[in-house]
C-alpha cells in the first residue's frame, strides 16, 4: 500500500476517535441534564400535588365562607323583615294585589300568570311575621288561576294544582276573587277532566265572592261544566266564557240562565247559551260582547237589560231574532265583525244608537245592506276603524260617514291572520271629488296590517291632495253645492310592517306643508 494511502486511512481513523470521543462528552452531558430534568419535574409535580391539596382546601373553606355569609345575611334579614309593623306589611301587601296583571290586561284574552300565582307563597316564606301577615291579607290569595293543558304537564304533580286552588280558597276568606281558567285548545284526560271538575265545583261554592272570571274550557267538554254560574254572583264584575273550539256546544240544546250579576259591567258570551230572565236588568253593565253566528232571543234579552247603561258593544253575527229596533242611548262604541247590521221590514236600523261616536267594522259586514245602518250614525260618528279584507270599492258603502275625523286599520279581532289592505283604497280617497269623508285628519295604520302590494304609496297621493291643494270649499258627500272646508291631514301614522323608509319620508314632509293664508281663509 503505497506511503500517502496509509496516510490518509489513518488520518480518517484518528478523526473518527475524535468525533466519538466529543459525542461521548455530549451524550454525557445530555444524561446529566435528563436526570437534572427529571428531579426538576419530580420536584413540580411534587409541588402541584401540593397546590391541588391547597386549593381544594380554599376551596372548601370558601364555599363554607360563602354559605355562612348567605346565612348570616338571610338572618339579618329576617330580623329586619321581621321589624317591620305590621301595618306597613299590609300597604306593602296590598301593592302587590293592586299591581296590574300583564298577561290579563283585557277580559276575554287572560293568559296564566305563574309569577302573580307565586307572589303570595314567595311573600309568606320570608320569616314567621311576614307569614303571618300574609295569611291574615285574605286580598293577597285571590288569584285563582289555573294553567293551560300544555304548561301544566311540566308542573310536578296534577293534583298539585287542586291543593294550590283548596289553599287558595282557604286564605282568601271572604275577598273577592279573580278566575282564570285557561284550559284553552286541549283535551284533557280522565284525571284531568275529573280534577278539572272538582275545581268547578269548589269554584261555584265560592260564587257570592266573584269578581272577575274568565273562563276557557277545553274540546270535548260538556256544557253542563256552566253550570256552576247559574248561582248569583252579587260581587261580580266581569264575566268572559267562551266555548270550546270543538263547538259542541253549538249543536246541543241551549239551556241555562244569567246569574243575578247587579255590579257586572262587562260581559263576553261565545255559544254558552245563557239565557236571562225577562226580568233581568243589567244596571251596571257597561261592554258587551256576543260571540254568536247568529245572535237570537239571548241577544236581545241582554241588550235590552242594558240598553240604558252600555256603552261598548261588540257583534261577531246577524241580529237573527231582533225584529223591532233596540234604541241604545248610552253607547259611544260599536263593533261588527261578522255579517251586516240587518234591518227591520220598516227603513228603520235594529239598533237605534243617537249618540254613537266610534265605529269599528269588519270587512265581511261592509255590505250595500248595512248602509241604512251608516246613514244613520253618519251625523254623529267622528271615528272609523276597519279591519279584515278592506278594498277600494268599499269607500262606495262607507262615504256616508261625513263626519269622520279619524281612520285606523288594525289587525283582525280573535284572529292570527293580518288585515289586508289594497292600495288603491288611498288611491280612490283621494281622486274621488267631492272628496270622501271630507272632516277626516287623522290615518293610522296599526301593526298586523299588510299592504297590498308591499311597495304601494298611494298615501303620498292622499297627502298631496289632502295637504297640497287649495282650500277651497269643497261639495259636500251629499251633493249639496256647499259643504265643510277640505279639512287637512294632520296625523298619519304607518306602523305596518314592510312600509319603504321613502314613503314614510315623503309622508312626513307633505305633513309639514303649512297652509297657506288663501287656503286658510
Amino acid at each position: 500500500m503505497p506511503p500517502s494511502t496509509r496516510e490518509l486511512l489513518h488520518r480518517r481513523v484518528e478523526e473518527n476517535l475524535a468525533a466519538q470521543t466529543r459525542v461521548e462528552i455530549l451524550l454525557r452531558y445530555a444524561r446529566l441534564e435528563r436526570e437534572r430534568a427529571a428531579a426538576a419535574l419530580a420536584d413540580a409535580q411534587a409541588r402541584f400535588h401540593d397546590s391541588g391539596i391547597a386549593v381544594n382546601h380554599l376551596e372548601q373553606e370558601l364555599a363554607t365562607l360563602a354559605n355562612c355569609t348567605t346565612t348570616s345575611r338571610l338572618s339579618l334579614l329576617r330580623v329586619v323583615m321581621a321589624s317591620v309593623p305590621d301595618d306597613v306589611l299590609r300597604l306593602v301587601f296590598q301593592e302587590i294585589v293592586d299591581a296590574p296583571d300583564k298577561k290579563w290586561l283585557h277580559l276575554g284574552a287572560g293568559l296564566f300568570n305563574n309569577s302573580r300565582a307565586k307572589a303570595p307563597f314567595a311573600v309568606a316564606a320570608v320569616c314567621k311575621t311576614w307569614r303571618r301577615v300574609a295569611c291574615e291579607t285574605s286580598s293577597l290569595w285571590t288569584y285563582l288561576g289555573v294553567a293551560h293543558l300544555d304548561s301544566m304537564k311540566s308542573l310536578p304533580r296534577a293534583d298539585a294544582q287542586v291543593n294550590r286552588m283548596d289553599l287558595l280558597i282557604s286564605r282568601s276568606k271572604t275577598a273577592s276573587v279573580d278566575i282564570l281558567l285557561d284550559w284553552g285548545t286541549g283535551e284533557l284526560g280522565k284525571e284531568d277532566d275529573h280534577q278539572m271538575q272538582y275545581i268547578m265545583t269548589q269554584l261555584a261554592q265560592q260564587s257570592l265572592r266573584w269578581r272577575r272570571v274568565e273562563i276557557y274550557p277545553p274540546m270535548k267538554t260538556d256544557r253542563g261544566i256552566i253550570s256552576v254560574l247559574k248561582g248569583p254572583t252579587p260581587k261580580l264584575e266581569q264575566l268572559s266564557v267562551v266555548a270550546p273550539e270543538d263547538n259542541t256546544w253549538d249543536e246541543a240544546p241551549q239551556n241555562g240562565f244569567f246569574p243575578y250579576a247587579p255590579v257586572l259591567c262587562e260581559l263576553e258570551l261565545s255559544a254558552v247559551g245563557f239565557f236571562p230572565h225577562s226580568f233581568t236588568n243589567l244596571p251596571s253593565l257597561r261592554t258587551l260582547r256576543l260571540w254568536e253566528d247568529e245572535l237570537g232571543t239571548a241577544a236581545r234579552a241582554y241588550l235590552d237589560g242594558a240598553q240604558h247603561t252600555l256603552d261598548s258593544l261588540y257583534l261577531s253575527g246577524t241580529l237573527h231574532a231582533v225584529t223591532a229596533p233596540i234604541v241604545l242611548k248610552r253607547l259611544s262604541c260599536v263593533t261588527v265583525s261578522g255579517r251586516y247590521l240587518g234591518v227591520a221590514s220598516v227603513p228603520t236600523p235594529l239598533l237605534v244608537i243617537p249618540h254613537l261616536s266610534t265605529l269599528v267594522l269588519g270587512s265581511e259586514c261592509i255590505d250595500p245592506r248595512i248602509v241604512p245602518f251608516l246613514d244613520h250614525v253618519a251625523e254623529t260618528t267622528t271615528h272609523l276603524t276597519l279591519f279584515g279584507s278592506i278594498q277600494a270599492d268599499m269607500l262606495d258603502i262607507l262615504c256616508g260617514l261625513r263626519n269622520l275625523t279619524s281612520l285606523r286599520l288594525m289587525r283582525q279581532i280573535a284572529y292570527t291572520e293580518c288585515t289586508t289592505l289594497d292600495d288603491d283604497f288611498w288611491g280612490h280617497l283621494a281622486d274621488v271629488e267631492p272628496f270622501i269623508w271630507p272632516r277626516l285628519s287623522q290615518v293610522s295604520v296599526e301593526p298586523g296590517v299588510q299592504v297590498n302590494p308591499s311597495g304601494g304609496h298611494s298615501i303620498t297621493c292622499l297627502l298631496t291632495a289632502r295637504n297640497g291643494v287649495g282650500r277651497s270649499t269643497v261639495a259636500a258627500a251629499d251633493g249639496n253645492e256647499e259643504g265643510p272646508k277640505l279639512s287637512r291631514l294632520e296625523k298619519v301614522a304607518l306602523d305596518y310592517e314592510g312600509v319603504p323608509h321613502w314613503v314614510t319620508a315623503e309622508v312626513a314632509r307633505l305633513l309639514a306643508i303649512q297652509p297657506s293664508v288663501d287656503e286658510l281663509g
